[in-house]
């Protein structure tokens, strides 16, 4: 029989910053009253650099693997229910089931496996969502000092560094060391008390239920699912 896999896997590459990069950050800067910079100068600043100086990328890291351990445990037990459900079924139908019980028995199966790969799919947003969420945090918590930084040098413009946005880069528009600097390591926390709570309800939100008996009795569709996992 097949096995179906319920652990969610992730990259080990973090790139935590590449989907929220776009144009966000191309908003104008005050400068003062009336300093206006020539030309409206212009600064680059490297946003995964800064995490990992700062000690970000580190704590998102340890953030998401306590998530995805959390919805992996729930994801498991899911699994080990549909399983033991499944098992008192054929233990009831015997040795010799009916035809009409074995087709019940296949159609559960499918039910379950339907079942799994939809709270997957559910457990694989929820860990994104909150990647999005811990950038997002991060992003919030230096917008203050690359504004800082913007009225002390004279820049209108801060952008987000990106291969694919930037051609071409003066270093003197670089600006991702003297932002990391002035931030230090350690000093931004992402995440709030009540953020483990959030997480076990959300995991156990989306652990999926027994089929029913209507369920299990609906035909399959024409493609068969996959096997439950043997013991």
């Amino acid at each position: 029989m097949s096995k179906i896999m319920c652990g969610l896997k992730t990259s080990k590459r973090w790139n935590f910053f590449a989907p929220l990069l776009g144009f966000s950050l191309l908003a104008p800067f005050s400068t003062g009253c009336n300093q206006q910079p020539a030309g409206g100068a212009v600064a680059v600043v490297d946003l995964d650099q800064v995490a990992e100086l700062t000690g970000v990328t580190a704590e998102i890291k340890t953030k998401l693997a306590a998530k995805e351990q959390t919805l992996n445990g729930e994801l498991l037990t899911a699994q080990a229910k549909l399983r033991q459900e499944l098992a008192n079924r054929k233990t009831a139908a015997g040795e010799l089931p009916s035809r009409e019980e074995a087709q019940k028995l296949q159609q559960f199966e499918a039910s379950a496996n339907r079942a799994l790969a939809s709270a997957r799919n559910t457990a694989k947003t929820l860990l994104d969502q909150e990647r999005l969420k811990l950038v997002a945090q991060f992003r919030e918590q230096i917008k203050p000092v690359m504004a800082e930084i913007a009225k002390e040098k004279g820049y209108s413009v801060i952008i987000p560094k990106n291969d694919g946005l930037l051609l071409a880069i003066s270093p003197g528009v670089e600006i991702t060391e003297a932002v990391s600097a002035k931030i230090g390591r350690g000093t931004i926390h992402l995440g709030t008390a009540d953020v483990a709570a959030k997480t076990e309800a959300a995991a156990k939100s989306m652990a999926p239920a027994l089929p029913s008996e209507h369920e299990a009795t609906t035909p399959a569709n024409t493609t068969p699912a996959p096997e439950l996992p043997n013991e």
